[in-house]
């Protein structure tokens, strides 16, 4: 019995739960990724991406991505709203208490606002993303038919799988839905999926 009790104490000692995967407010991330575009009335295609998230706390982040490639492009406000986040500094708003601070940092917020991501920690190196994004730019070269245009507005729901392979990188496959605001295209629906690789950046080294 006494054999049995060290034992499971130096099992005990020996084996600690892993610690989630946590970030912190000013955490920041830039990836490029290959992506797969399926889309009704245009071929399939693959073309190039690059994303970037910034975090608001451990389990919350503002997105922004952009891809491009043959008869393709999208990209959503938070290009614009996201760098600015990053560069200003994540405390920006508690350093500064005058109203003209207050509303920068309420439009660069605006414009990251429409596509953010939940972080749900599983192991040490591994957590789950649902993201969703309300207001995607998109050209889709035969995408929507006969309608006569290639460009629209489209809302975007879909999960990542970010996998960290050190403190610095990470890889993220994901899979997506997308829908069109319908206009004249009627909502046409569309999968797409790809994979990023890029690098993790920690608010708390960034100088100004």
């Amino acid at each position: 019995m006494v054999f049995c009790s060290f034992s499971a104490i130096g099992q005990e000692d020996f084996y600690q739960d892993p610690t989630p995967v946590m970030h912190e407010v000013r955490d920041w991330t830039l990836s490029i990724s290959p992506n797969y575009i399926n889309h009704p009335n245009a071929y399939p295609r693959v073309v190039g991406g690059l994303n970037s998230m910034v975090f608001l706390g451990k389990y919350f982040s503002l997105n922004a991505n952009v891809a491009a490639g043959q008869g393709y492009f999208h990209f959503g406000p938070g290009i614009i709203g996201v760098p600015a986040i990053i560069i200003a500094g994540g405390n920006m708003l508690l350093e500064n208490s005058d109203i003209e601070a207050f509303l920068i940092w309420a439009v660069m917020l605006g414009l990251a606002f429409e596509n953010f991501n939940i972080h749900i920690p599983v192991t040490s190196h591994f957590e789950i993303s649902p993201y969703i994004s309300l207001l995607r730019f998109k050209y889709i070269e035969e995408g929507y038919g006969g309608n006569g245009q290639d460009w629209n507005l489209n809302m975007v729901g879909g999960i990542r799988l970010n996998i960290f392979t050190s403190d610095r990188f990470f890889i993220a496959p994901y899979m997506e839905a997308t829908r069109d605001w319908a206009n004249k295209s009627g909502g046409i629906w569309g999968v797409n999926g790809g994979l990023h690789a890029g690098f993790y950046f920690k608010g708390k080294q960034i100088h100004y």
